[in-house]
């Protein structure tokens, strides 16, 4: 287990500054607490937008000060990101290194999260920008040296020697094993999707989806106006809805833009749960209904039996592999009563077991220097286990002048 893996590195940490290393002063006690209870969420956004573990985890403890500062304990700002142009979101006025035309000190425009988790996604979303690609594309998750002498070149603080201040406390607490955990894939916690608790009317974000928890009795026709998606596109993303004016749960989720073909999360299968539905896996993990019926190979509105194993990322299953299907009575009082069956897949398909009808074009990549599998999967939107097996590779090492096929 993942948090198993942590108490291993925490008590690793605790030793060294017992024998001599350093002293375990009340800083370092609070820094450790800091990183024990936030290393979980950094390593899952490593894999899921791809920023190195140890580059979250020491800017988090940088920017706010282990969870100390001003905009982390009043606004869950965790990494000091000013509002910018595009922010919608709530603000927090504080002051910075904003000066106003009388060189007089003022206040900036700072954002506001819900929670500290969603602080460290915001953070990924944040590092999206243009002038931030190249460290996705051209650096090693694993060289947090780089990344941090990368970060400060691209303008994300103004301080001089804010890179050596980063590289200091990724060095002091070994964050950089968990670049490693993550890349290795350490299994994370149970029923630990990639996702953003958020309160009903905030955008929050699933499988690299941006999308909104519905207040209690709230209409899709009152998100389409609310968010500005056109209430047809609302309607096709979220297959089920009906129609505009359907009053919703409280807390159900709702797509803004068009969902995915397969989940980008660690886990390959869902065990279905009593009273769960295909339309509701897919919007619990943000793939299109019409796609996680086809990569399980079940006919449309059949529904898995509880306990079946439905795949939500990777290949098609294979033939024969349907999950178990479930078929459905009324009792006398118009409730249903679920059943499981085995019913095996009879369809006498003849295409090849690719996930998407593209991927059986090919397109190979020729390794350059700093290549590494992991910055070829982000830029090819592929996993590394995708490319491992496409390529039959065994291990993560490659080499320049390889070639690689990508799709």
């Amino acid at each position: 287990m993942m948090r198993a893996s942590f108490l291993i590195i925490f008590i690793t940490i605790l030793s060294q500054f017992a024998c001599g290393q350093g002293q375990t002063g009340d800083q370092d006690w609070v820094v450790l607490r800091y990183i024990e209870r936030y290393s979980n969420v950094a390593m899952e956004e490593m894999v899921r937008a791809g920023v190195p573990a140890s580059i979250k985890l020491g800017q988090a403890i940088l920017e706010s000060n282990a969870g100390r500062s001003e905009l982390a304990r009043k606004s869950n700002n965790h990494f000091g990101i000013k509002c910018g142009s595009g922010w919608e979101g709530e603000s927090h006025a504080h002051e910075d290194d904003d000066y106003d035309e009388y060189g007089n000190l003022i206040k900036s425009c700072f954002r506001k999260y819900d929670s500290a988790k969603r602080s460290f996604y915001g953070h990924s979303e944040f590092l999206q920008k243009p002038r931030y690609r190249f460290l996705f594309t051209d650096l090693n998750p694993q060289d947090f040296e780089s990344w941090a002498h990368g970060l400060r070149t691209a303008g994300y603080a103004t301080n001089p020697k804010y890179a050596s201040l980063l590289i200091n406390i990724i060095r002091r607490y070994e964050l950089f094993k968990y670049d490693k955990m993550a890349i290795e894939g350490v299994p994370g916690e149970p029923n630990d999707p990639i996702l953003v608790v958020a309160s009903s009317g905030t955008i929050a974000r699933n499988n690299d989806l941006r999308m909104v928890y519905a207040a209690e009795r709230q209409t899709p026709n009152q998100i389409a106006s609310q968010y500005d998606v056109k209430l047809k596109c609302i309607l096709k993303f979220n297959e089920r809805l009906g129609s505009g004016g359907k009053q919703l749960d409280q807390g159900e989720k709702v797509y803004l833009q068009k969902k995915r073909r397969s989940w980008r999360g660690r886990e390959k299968y869902h065990f279905v749960q009593e009273g769960e539905t295909m339309y509701q896996l897919a919007q619990q993990y943000g793939i299109r209904l019409s796609q996680i019926y086809r990569k399980n190979r079940m006919k449309k509105e059949t529904q898995p039996a509880i306990g079946a194993k439905v795949k939500i990322r990777g290949w098609r299953v294979k033939k024969g592999k349907t999950p178990r299907l479930r078929e459905a009575e009324v009792d006398e009082n118009g409730n249903e009563i679920i059943e499981d069956v085995i019913t095996p897949d009879s369809e006498t398909e003849t295409e090849d077991d690719f996930l998407f009808e593209e991927d059986l074009v090919e397109v190979y990549h020729l390794v350059n220097k700093g290549d590494t599998l992991y910055s070829l999967a982000l830029r090819y939107d592929i996993t590394v286990d995708y490319l491992k097996k496409l390529n039959t590779l065994t291990t993560n090492e490659i080499s320049v002048g390889q070639r690689l096929r990508v799709k």
